[in-house]
């Protein structure tokens, strides 16, 4: 695998390009000091506190005392675990959310006008289609046809 596939891993786990790209540098490098990660990466010189700031805080990179700081990566195997993992949480609160949503606004919904009649749907995506389709069938009271 190359190093552009697993940033781009990187970034659909949620991190930044510049956090990506320091955080793969620092896997290759070891324990080093900002102004070489800022080299070997290419962030610029400005921003490489901040980024590897951010690293820490989302436990993907320790800062090792001394002067300078030297900076070192946490292991993938465990850190990205931990990082996916946070976001398993996010999409499931989320998703909570989304249900109570869900059930504030459906009484809301239900005393709009019911439509009577031939509805029609067009979408340029399947999934346009079929969320609007479910949308319709949601609405009826009793029964539905559906012709394709």
């Amino acid at each position: 695998m190359e190093i552009a596939q697993i940033r781009e891993i990187l970034n659909r786990i949620g991190l930044s390009e510049y956090e990506a790209k320091a955080y793969t540098t620092l896997l290759m490098l070891g324990p080093s000091k900002a102004s070489e990660i800022s080299k070997e990466s290419q962030i610029p010189q400005s921003k490489i506190y901040e980024v590897l700031e951010t690293l820490a805080l989302k436990q993907l990179v320790e800062t090792l005392e001394g002067r300078p700081k030297e900076f070192r990566a946490i292991e993938p195997e465990i850190a990205l675990i931990n990082l996916l993992s946070e976001k398993e949480r996010e999409i499931n609160e989320l998703k909570k959310q989304i249900k109570l949503i869900g059930k504030i606004l459906k009484p809301i919904r239900e005393k709009q006008n019911l439509l009577y009649g031939v509805w029609t749907s067009k979408g340029k995506k399947w999934n346009e289609f079929f969320n609007r389709m479910a949308e319709m069938i949601d609405r009826s009271k009793k029964y539905c046809y559906g012709v394709t």
